[in-house]
């Protein structure tokens, strides 16, 4: 979608196109689907662009994964932009709400007065399983599940899949933070399991400008030293803050798709709603495995998330 709308747009724009998205695996997305016209605009996170000039320069702007953005940075882009450029944001208004506050983006497509475009078929994947599990989660409809297993189980079937790849073809997510299945847990029972002579798979969760690493950006440590998607290398005791990746939040993961994708839906999850599980159903390409109990996954998709912004009154 992103790369249809440059291609149309560039040679009108005279000072030039920027492209963002809120996590780096995102804005990587971004530039893998531009081609050959990745060269010729400004590819990368929200928080970088933001960073470099209080007006930015471009003449359009088009931000990916919407849903993301708290009103906090959503005024920052919004007070960015100069006099006359446009602004085009791309996003899944059904996905979870940002971390932060609001829900801007969800509040503006569902605005009367919002110039809104909706795209009626999946671009992510063609496999009708994964399309239509999706369409029952919004719909609060049962889907199929299978019975999640004890602690241990779930960590050998992760650690089989080999989720040190830098390809990362494959990915677990939780939604929950604490926990027997929590990510914090699980990942470090995955590090005991898989780092010894392995890259272990990090996620930075603080953003350092000057090192221009960033919250969410995917890295992976190797011999006291951390490599990312980009290329880029540092030394381990230069990072900000991070935390091991062998599975992610499904907070975490949004921006991300993989081929393959397990979900875990342990007692607990039915609190985040349908959303939640949506956006975990749709990091999918080929491959989607839910693990629950009936009643769990009945509870999830009975609940809805509610979050203001103060901006579907305007």
């Amino acid at each position: 979608t992103a790369a249809i709308l440059v291609r149309e747009c560039y040679d009108q724009m005279s000072e030039g196109v920027a492209l963002a998205a809120p996590t780096g695996k995102a804005a990587a997305n971004l530039r893998s689907r531009l081609g050959d016209l990745a060269e010729k605009c400004t590819i990368t996170t929200l928080h970088r662009l933001l960073s470099q000039k209080k007006t930015l320069p471009f003449d359009l702007i088009v931000v990916d994964e919407g849903s993301m953005i708290d009103a906090e940075l959503m005024a920052r882009l919004l007070g960015a932009i100069k006099e006359g450029a446009r602004l085009i944001l791309l996003g899944d208004k059904d996905q979870l709400p940002p971390v932060e506050s609001g829900n801007f983006f969800a509040d503006l497509a569902n605005h009367e007065k919002a110039y809104v475009a909706e795209l009626k078929c999946c671009q992510r994947t063609d496999l009708q399983e994964i399309i239509q599990m999706a369409a029952s989660v919004q719909r609060g409809e049962r889907i199929s599940i299978q019975p999640l297993p004890d602690v241990q189980r779930v960590v050998e079937m992760i650690a089989a899949k080999k989720p040190w790849e830098k390809s990362r073809p494959f990915c677990a997510l939780t939604p929950l933070r604490r926990g027997l299945y929590g990510v914090d847990h699980l990942n470090a029972l995955l590090y005991q399991k898989c780092s010894k002579g392995r890259p272990v798979p990090i996620l930075i969760t603080a953003n350092d400008p000057k090192l221009e690493l960033f919250n969410g950006d995917i890295g992976w440590l190797e011999d006291e030293r951390a490599t990312f998607s980009d290329g880029r290398t540092f030394p381990a005791f230069l990072l900000p803050r991070y935390e091991y990746a062998y599975l992610l939040s499904v907070h975490k993961s949004q921006g991300s798709e993989y081929d393959e994708v397990m979900i875990l839906l342990p007692e607990g999850a039915e609190k985040l709603g349908r959303e939640m599980l949506y956006t975990a159903i749709t990091r999918a390409r080929k491959k989607v495995t839910v693990l629950g109990s009936e009643e769990t996954v009945i509870e999830v998709v009975r609940r809805r998330a509610v979050r203001y912004s103060g901006f579907s009154g305007v």
